[in-house]
């Protein structure tokens, strides 16, 4: 049975730890032996069991306080042992304390971020909304303006029909271009030529290209059409005082 109980003793019990001022052996082992028997008889006093165990539990006392002798350093070692895991309990909780504040603000800071560029789509796309509507209003799809490209021999000969078709109101203006050189399938030198540029609307066209017959110094030269679909404004307006029709 001293055996069985010595076991038990040795397995349920450490060397215990009462504080931190050195105790008389005797004390020691008399609270070793209140300790074997809180866990061995679950009985809180040595006092209530019978002698024969009583003697048992105080040999028990005895072997395990020689074989852990109290001493300062121990008790230092065991504090130090349960400072030490206070002090890693409170690491690891700081750690993880740690760890969701960082996972907060990179979300917090994603979360910004996804509000910044929202907000700079948003301003672009109002941006890009208002100069089209600004383009709108500036602009406008005529299909009856037109550019005529006339082909001319000289400077002079453009200037001289140019200053004609103005002041006929076929046409709103007259843009001559400096001497071109032109090369031509039937001639193999080069050729020189002067291109002059009239604005005009499509129900003056016919008169003008009529005009231009009369006045070009070759009949069947080449006469070019192109239509101003988008133009400002302003200038169809203008275009359209400039060859109105006149009566008298």
């Amino acid at each position: 049975m001293n055996a069985l109980l010595l076991t038990l003793a040795l397995i349920l019990t450490t060397t215990p730890v009462w504080s931190q001022e050195q105790i008389s052996q005797e004390e020691h082992i008399a609270r070793i032996a209140q300790h074997v028997a809180e866990k061995l008889l679950r009985d809180p006093k040595v006092q209530s069991v019978p002698d024969a165990v009583k003697t048992q539990l105080t040999q028990i006392a005895s072997t395990i306080a020689q074989e852990t002798p109290l001493t300062q350093n121990l008790i230092d070692t065991q504090l130090d042992l349960l400072k030490n895991r206070k002090t890693r309990r409170k690491n690891t909780i700081s750690s993880v304390f740690r760890n969701l504040l960082k996972a907060f603000l990179v979300i917090a800071t994603l979360l910004l971020l996804r509000w910044s560029i929202d907000i700079l789509k948003r301003k672009w796309e109002n941006e890009a909304a208002r100069s089209v509507r600004q383009f709108k209003k500036r602009v406008k799809i005529d299909f009856d303006a037109l550019a005529i490209c006339i082909p001319t021999p000289s400077i002079s000969e453009a200037e001289t029909l140019g200053r004609i078709l103005v002041e006929a109101r076929l046409a709103a203006s007259a843009d001559i271009t400096a001497p071109l050189r032109v090369l031509h399938p039937s001639q193999p030198d080069l050729q020189e030529e002067v291109l002059l540029l009239l604005k005009t609307r499509r129900p003056r066209l016919t008169k003008l290209q009529k005009a231009v017959k009369n006045l070009h110094s070759k009949p069947n030269g080449n006469i070019f059409t192109i239509p101003i679909f988008y133009a400002y404004r302003p200038y169809l307006e203008h275009l359209k005082k400039a060859t109105r029709k006149t009566f008298w």
